[in-house]
């Protein structure tokens, strides 16, 4: 970089610092005048309102006390003065009659206001009738009219004359009266805010808080998943606000029909007590639960029947007040007396907030109850209003630190689960090593070893070997299922291939048992479904092998029906058994952790117990639940229902036909091509490079390949690649290395290039280890076929992509024949289904197959060098060891990816010693390791041997001689598949046994390796020996 660009640099982050700088500047006067200009209008509101003489429309707010003279009529006729407010002795039902000389002077637009106590009301003005108040008629229930404002309106006419008022009720307001006032409305309505004014606005301000405190009490429940106290007392509070604003003196300018605002009103106080019982058993802890579902009980049945009495008629809630009133005195004993038993004991520190605000409740609202029996007075509830709102922000505040209680044991928890996902992670890493490892071993005792009793012991070996394998599989999902990170992933799966499966993982156990295994299945049940076959495999082995463990003669039969409703199947699945059967009292214990049924009859019978919890939890997730049914001695029946989608209605007919022609039904289509992408494939094992190709033959994307990381750097500088597979462990530099390499530099044509992970370790964490490390995504050993393409396409660019679609063909569908060159015999030590994991294709894996066979021979040399190295020097060399360990790690993909999955077990375990330095292990294990990884090309001789029945062409020299011309160039050119082909016709000639045992397989061992150097080497060597032989 040259110095005036390097400065251009330095200026332009000076200049873009200081512009930074003035825009925060900029910000910080701007917040400021806002907060001002806020400021400014709230104080112009407030003091200008308070201050400034009144303007309003309706002109002056005129309200005074009516102070003229009443007296009480009583039913004799006598006369007796009567105050307002005041009290004349009258039974219920009885009218009332009070009568008043109106002024000399009436102004016009004037009013009296009187206050009904539930009364209904009659004004005579001379005895005029002039007004009435009464709403008992339209009333649902009750038998009195509700409280409420009513105005009379009087004129200059009315100056002097006589005013008769007539009240009656049937309850024991009978002759009460309140204040009279005497101006206009607006008048008597400013008046009655400026005196009640403040109970109304903390009914609200107790409204809002209390469903803010219920919101959030439900967030927190969601998200912590724990109930929180504080939400029951926001319900109380919200009844006590509702109670506040229904009762309030201006409930008729809020709620169009007073009646049923009255009967709210008395609804409210019935229930009032029953959430702070709620609310402060929580709090205690359950500590006084008896008591408090005595007193809930009480209070509820209480609110039914007073409510029943008022609804009947027999009995009005005004009347039935007394008895709700006593029982929240009751309720407010309770309370006071259980925080003072806990202040004895020394609980109270638990709550202290929460104590001293509930007790200030209680008071205030003994307080509230004695002022409303006054009766003569109007009611005012803003002390208990008040206490309220005290008592929600100390709960408040009890509940915050709850909350961060919750916080800090969650965190906990989190790492406490984490802590333990990440041991049995380490524990099922660290056990399946030396388990393989140990499996590895006895199936080669098991093969080579001539003597029976070894052999009984080996079997032994293996049983207890496969049973530990499933036991550390349950604990593992177990482990999910807590944390909740076991998934239930659904895709398009064959039925068929679902039931096949399952039969076979259990056919097995049921023979070696002398057991009929019976399958039924509805030849109507669609072919192809949508849902997670993963699990439900999982679900039905778990299901069929207990079984199978606890039937000791009969039969185990699985019966699979469906019943489609539109998109939708509702498949049945049946496990019956005639085993030893269940007790009733012991089907509970089936699905607990860890629990076995009668655990001394069944102590020879393998498991943990974790399986049937497992299976329950799974159906759970997938909305399903587990049935049982079962005879204690005679069996039993588990079955279940699962909702699939279906994706196609073709009924699945004769099962075990429809297996067989499996394999020839399918065909697959691409998702794509993309002849001018062009991708860097980058691994040190030759097979895992070979599969990789394959699997992309048909997106007919151009693929260059390198056998090590410094070959990558060379490439990378050469040419533009729109997608690098870079493998991760490698022996000359590793793949993190190599894309630390590729970031440090800056022009190349693959700077931007996306660079994505390959990996046979993907643990859990490993795609956040990587994407850390910069790469954009990382591809877990075995290739997944289809993820690989949908990663290829998400990563190539738009215009070199062209999109295809990926369909299997439906059984029924131009079935092909099978081939001879697809059938893969069965082999001992080989297992073709793992090995289907990393090559679905039989073709491809056939071709698999040859390549490890050529290669192997190399690949033993290599590590017998490495382990020749480590053998001369006393201390091992770190160097060697780490280059020992890549090398046996490539080649225990290799023996995966071909299925010898013991002979990967033993690899693994070479691995893990040449991790941990383990040197004693290195050194016994090795020699036996190459012994049978040289056996490897004997077991696989009947793939890769030549037919007897082939009959080969007679060597053509020119030829043959422009072939290995060809060849030459198509490597030098990285042309994979014209080199391949080049190979295959090459071998249809018959050539001398020289040519054929030892030049041709070293010239395939260097197309596979890509190495141009050794194949014009061994091309040479061609020649100059068929030149002989001519």
């Amino acid at each position: 970089m040259s110095k005036n660009m390097f400065l251009s640099r330095i200026a332009a982050k000076e200049v873009r610092s200081m512009h930074t700088e003035m825009e925060n500047k900029k910000q910080k006067y701007i917040n400021r005048i806002c907060i001002v200009l806020l400021f400014v209008v709230f104080a112009y509101f407030i003091l200008g309102e308070c201050f400034l003489p009144s303007d309003g429309l309706d002109g002056e707010y005129i309200c005074t006390v009516y102070t003229g003279s009443w007296e009480h009529i009583t039913d004799i006729g006598a006369r007796e003065p009567v105050t307002m407010p005041g009290k004349c002795e009258a039974d219920r039902n009885e009218i009332v009659v009070v009568e008043t000389k109106l002024p000399e002077t009436i102004e016009a637009g004037r009013y009296l206001c009187f206050r009904s106590a539930k009364q209904d009301m009659w004004f005579y003005v001379d005895g005029e009738l002039r007004q009435q108040y009464s709403n008992k008629e339209n009333r649902l229930f009750g038998r009195m009219s509700a409280a409420a404002y009513v105005f009379l309106e009087i004129s200059e006419k009315d100056a002097g004359k006589k005013l008769r008022v007539e009240t009656q009720t049937d309850s024991s307001y009978s002759g009460i009266f309140y204040t009279v006032y005497y101006g206009n409305t607006m008048g008597v309505w400013n008046h009655l805010f400026q005196q009640l004014g403040l109970e109304m606005a903390v009914a609200f301000i107790t409204l809002i808080l209390s469903i803010v405190a219920i919101i959030a009490s439900m967030i927190l429940r969601i998200y912590y998943h724990r109930k929180v106290p504080l939400e029951y007392l926001g319900w109380g509070v919200l009844v006590a606000a509702v109670w506040l604003i229904t009762n309030s003196a201006f409930r008729q300018l809020i709620f169009p029909n007073l009646s049923i605002v009255n009967d709210i009103t008395f609804l409210m106080i019935m229930l009032l007590s029953l959430p702070y019982l709620l609310y402060m058993n929580e709090i205690q802890k359950d500590r006084y639960r008896q008591a408090y579902q005595v007193m809930e009980s009480i209070v509820i049945v209480n609110f039914f029947l007073c409510s029943g009495l008022h609804m009947t008629g027999i009995c009005d809630f005004t009347d039935t007040i007394s008895y709700v009133s006593f029982f929240c005195i009751l309720t407010i004993i309770l309370l006071v007396v259980t925080i003072l038993l806990d202040l004895r004991r020394g609980m109270v520190r638990e709550y202290t907030f929460v104590a001293v605000g509930m007790s200030g409740v209680c008071v205030a609202a003994f307080i509230q109850i004695i002022i409303y029996f006054q009766k003569i007075n109007l009611f005012n509830g803003v002390i208990l209003a008040i206490g309220l709102i005290f008592l929600l922000i100390f709960s408040t505040i009890s509940t915050i630190h709850e909350i961060m209680v919750m916080d800090r044991e969650k965190q906990q928890a989190l790492q406490a689960s984490e802590s333990k996902g990440r041991f049995l992670a380490n524990m099922s890493h660290e056990t399946r090593t030396p388990i393989h490892a140990v499996l590895g071993m006895n199936a080669m005792i098991l093969r080579e070893s001539k003597e029976s009793q070894i052999k009984e012991y080996a079997l032994d070996i293996q049983n207890a070997g496969q049973t530990l394998l499933s036991l550390i599989n349950d604990i593992l999902d177990l482990s999910k299922i807590e944390s909740g990170k076991l998934e239930i992933l659904p895709a398009e799966y064959d039925f068929s291939s679902l039931i096949h499966d399952v039969v076979n993982m259990i056919e097995m156990k049921a023979r070696d048992k002398g057991l009929a295994l019976n399958l039924s299945v509805d030849r109507k049940l669609p072919s192809r479904l949508w849902g997670d076959d993963v699990r439900i495999r999982q679900i039905l082995v778990n299901l069929m092998t207990n079984a199978v463990k606890y039937t000791e003669t009969g039969s185990v039969t699985l019966t699979v029906k469906a019943d489609v409703q539109g998109d939708l199947a509702y498949v049945t699945f049946q496990i019956q058994d005639t085993g030893i059967g269940i007790r009733e009292e012991d089907i509970g214990k089936l699905f607990q952790e860890f629990q076995r049924i009668e655990e001394q009859r069944n102590r020879a019978i393998e498991g943990t117990g974790l399986g049937m919890n497992i299976t329950m939890q799974l159906l759970e997730k997938m909305g399903s639940r587990l049935q049982v049914e079962s005879v204690y001695g005679e069996g039993s029946v588990f079955s279940f229902t699962l909702e699939q989608k279906v994706i196609s209605y073709e009924p699945i007919g004769d099962l075990e036909q429809r297996i067989k022609n499996q394999a020839a039904a399918y065909s697959y289509q691409v998702m794509f091509t993309a002849p001018e992408a062009r991708l860097l494939l980058v691994d040190d094992n030759a097979v895992n490079r070979r599969v990789f190709a394959q699997l992309l033959k048909e997106t007919q994307i151009q693929i260059d390949e390198a056998a090590g990381g410094k070959e990558c750097l060379e490439l990378v500088q050469k040419k533009a690649y729109d997608l690098i597979f870079l493998d991760h462990m490698m022996p000359d530099l590793d793949g993190i290395a190599v894309l630390h390499k590729m970031r440090e530099w800056q022009d190349y044509p693959c700077h931007s290039t996306p660079v994505i992970a390959l990996t046979a370790n993907a643990v859990t964490g490993a795609r956040e280890m990587y994407l850390k490390e910069g790469f954009q995504n990382f591809l877990s050993k075995p290739v997944n076929p289809e993820k690989m393409e949908r990663m290829i396409m998400e990563f190539l660019p738009e215009e070199k992509v062209i999109r295809g679609e990926k369909k299997p063909v439906l059984f029924g569908e131009e079935i092909k024949e099978e081939t001879e060159e697809a059938v893969l015999p069965e082999l001992e030590g080989i297992d073709w289904n793992y090995a289907k994991l990393y090559c679905r294709d039989a073709a491809i894996l056939k071709d698999t197959v040859n390549q490890f066979c050529q290669t192997m021979e190399a690949e033993a040399g290599k590590l017998g060098h490495f382990l020749e190295l480590l053998g001369k020097s006393k201390e091992p060399d770190s160097e060697v060891l780490s280059q020992f360990r890549i090398k046996v790690h490539s080649m225990k993909n290799s023996a995966a990816m071909i299925g010898a999955v013991s002979l990967a077990g033993v690899a693994r375990m070479l691995e893990y010693a040449a991790r941990d330095g383990k040197m004693e292990v290195i050194d016994n294990i090795t020699p036996v390791f190459l012994q049978e990884w040289g056996s490897m090309k004997a077991v696989l001789k009947p793939v890769t041997e030549e037919k007897p029945d082939d009959k080969k062409e007679e060597a053509d020299y020119e030829l043959t001689k422009e072939l290995l011309r060809l060849l030459r160039s198509a490597i030098e050119e990285m042309d994979v598949d014209t080199a391949d082909e080049i190979i295959k016709q090459l071998k249809r000639f018959a050539y001398p046994e020289i040519i054929m045992t030892e030049v041709m397989e070293n010239l395939c061992l260097a197309v596979t390796n890509l190495d141009e150097e050794q194949t014009a080497v061994w091309a040479d060597k061609f020649e100059q020996e068929l030149e002989e032989v001519v």
